[in-house]
């Protein structure tokens, strides 16, 4: 028998390279499984608590008697609140309150009443003008009330779109005494009903991880549910009143500067200063006054302007 050809060891022995098994494709086969439960589970609600000290500048020139005018309404504190609902992380529905901010201002003066108060009759002018002292009292009142839905889109903008309810009233008193015991007496008031839709956007500008700086701008257009009334007595049983309604429309300008600092992830304090310009209201000073008379005439005017600013400080959370 012939013998087998001999064949040479490869250099590298038992660990040359091989060559690679061809792939075998495989099948996955689909697994029945659970859907899990996705729905959110985050905070449900927030909340603002801020205490506001607001002015009411303006018309410091208004007054009955001769003797100087009223001065400056001053500020006055007043709270503002809100509750909103979140029905996911960045839409949340909102109710809010502000007020009841109140102003007041006095004067009390001798002499005789200004050139305001006229009259064809002069009886009815006899109380004013031979009156020992002059009382004059002014108030004004705010409230607001709104109804929004806010775009919570992350930390750093949000907005606003909403409706908006804004009610505004002034009173104002003369009394005027004498040492006889006669007392004359003027009443002018206005009020206003303001219903309409605002909207509004908030930036804001992280410092560090805590503290953010920013502001807010808002503006509203509102149908003006306006009134007046005058009321006159010559404290001798001569009495006169008269009432007038005026529908208009009215706009509101808002700007806000803030600062925030988080305190926790579901809690942080805030405050700054707000600025709101309304326009298209009806005020005291607005008024024309009309000449005594046993029937008085009245015509509603809505065309005055009012810029509120103050600071407020509160705390917002999430719960």
């Amino acid at each position: 028998m012939e013998a087998a050809p001999e064949v040479a060891a490869s250099p590298q022995g038992l660990f040359a390279p091989q060559t690679p098994l061809p792939q075998i494709p495989q099948t996955y086969q689909a697994v029945d499984r659970p859907l899990e439960n996705t729905r959110w589970t985050g905070p449900r609600w927030v909340g603002r608590y801020a205490s506001i000290g607001m002015r009411r500048p303006g018309d410091e020139s208004l007054t009955y008697s001769q003797a100087g005018p009223l001065g400056t309404f001053g500020s006055d504190l007043a709270s503002e609140i809100s509750v909103g609902y979140l029905t996911n992380p960045m839409d949340c529905y909102e109710f809010s309150y502000l007020g009841s901010l109140h102003w007041n201002r006095d004067n009390e003066s001798t002499g005789p009443v200004s050139s305001s108060l006229s009259s064809a009759d002069p009886q009815w002018l006899v109380p004013f003008q031979n009156a020992d002292l002059h009382q004059q009292h002014h108030s004004a009142e705010y409230r607001q009330y709104g109804l929004a839905r806010r775009w919570l889109t992350d930390d750093i903008g949000n907005s606003t779109l909403g409706m908006r309810v804004i009610d505004y009233s002034e009173q104002y008193r003369l009394r005027s005494l004498a040492s006889s015991g006669s007392e004359g007496r003027y009443e002018l008031d206005a009020g206003n009903l303001l219903v309409g839709i605002a909207s509004g956007m908030e930036l804001w500008r992280p410092m560090s991880q805590r503290l953010a700086l920013g502001g807010a701008i808002d503006g509203g257009l509102y149908a003006n549910f306006a009134d007046a009334r005058n009321q006159a007595s010559d404290g001798n049983g001569r009495d006169a009143w008269v009432q007038d309604k005026d529908l208009s429309l009215a706009a509101s300008l808002g700007l806000h500067l803030r600062a925030r600092y988080q305190l926790r992830s579901w809690a942080g304090l805030y405050g700054g200063y707000r600025w709101m310009l309304l326009t298209g209201v009806a005020t005291v000073d607005d008024q024309a006054p009309s000449p005594l008379a046993d029937t008085l005439g009245l015509s509603t005017s809505s065309d005055a302007s009012l810029l509120f600013h103050g600071f407020d400080a509160g705390l917002e959370f999430k719960f």
